[in-house]
């Protein structure tokens, strides 16, 4: 018993450390909006009015519905001034947001800083969220696989970087995105595998079953629209999109 213990409390140790670095983490960014040059504010009220139901030339049904927001700058020379400002959504949200009492957003103020009209609203602060999530899968990665976690948790940076490679290489060549993504998934699959498992025999039936799985829903995906005719898809949403949009769908499955 006297063996044990100490490695209990430092198992302890670790846990409270991990939960104190993540608190500070997420304490710090809800009240980091000081350090930012962008107009942070926090939604105080919310007023909803306005809803109105809508059909496009697709038939897809959808509605739109106004917000009255008062909102409490949080950083800047017009830091504790509450503002008015004006917003619009639609049920499906594809190209806005409805905005809650609490969240903080940036906004840009205009000439007019305390008239609703000139007040735009340009986006969510999503630090807190992303710090949070970011230390939950960190946290759950360590203490669950340990040794294992920390690779996969190298295997997502190696990950991430590939993927911003596939992107200029998508963005600034005519290379087919689908065969192009196709690629990097099976890249993905080999380093993550080899990095978690090294080299073994888990490590080929990882890969094997990632790689049949993943072309499978493709399969499944492309079979699905070919039936149906596409019909169901709303790629009238994906107007930003400057590719044709069934071959950019597909490596998105």
């Amino acid at each position: 018993m006297t063996r044990i213990r100490p490695k209990v409390q430092i198992k302890w140790l670790t846990i409270l450390i991990i939960l104190i670095v993540g608190v500070v983490a997420i304490l710090f960014t809800h009240y980091d909006a000081p350090l930012y040059q962008q107009t942070v504010a926090q939604v105080e009220q919310v007023h909803n009015y306005g809803k109105t139901n809508t059909t496009d030339e697709f038939q897809n049904r959808d509605y739109q519905e106004n917000q009255k927001l008062t909102l409490k700058i949080l950083n800047g020379k017009d830091a504790g001034k509450t503002v008015k400002a004006q917003n619009q959504f639609s049920g499906s949200t594809a190209t806005d947001q409805e905005y809650h009492p609490g969240q903080q957003i940036f906004v840009h103020l205009g000439s007019q800083k305390l008239k609703a009209s000139s007040i735009m609203i340009t986006g969510f602060k999503r630090d807190t969220t992303v710090i949070f999530l970011s230390w939950l899968t960190i946290t759950f990665l360590l203490i669950i696989l340990k040794f294992r976690g920390s690779m996969a948790l190298l295997s997502l940076v190696v990950n991430a970087l590939l993927f911003m490679v596939a992107i200029e290489l998508d963005v600034h060549t005519n290379f087919n995105p689908f065969i192009l993504f196709a690629i990097l998934s099976i890249i993905f699959t080999m380093v993550t595998a080899l990095l978690i498992f090294g080299k073994s025999k888990e490590t080929v039936v990882a890969i094997a079953a990632t790689i049949l799985g993943t072309f499978s829903a493709i399969l499944i995906a492309y079979l699905v629209l070919s039936v149906t005719h596409q019909r169901g898809m709303k790629f009238e949403m994906m107007d930003y999109v400057t590719q044709q949009r069934l071959p950019l769908f597909l490596p998105e499955v």
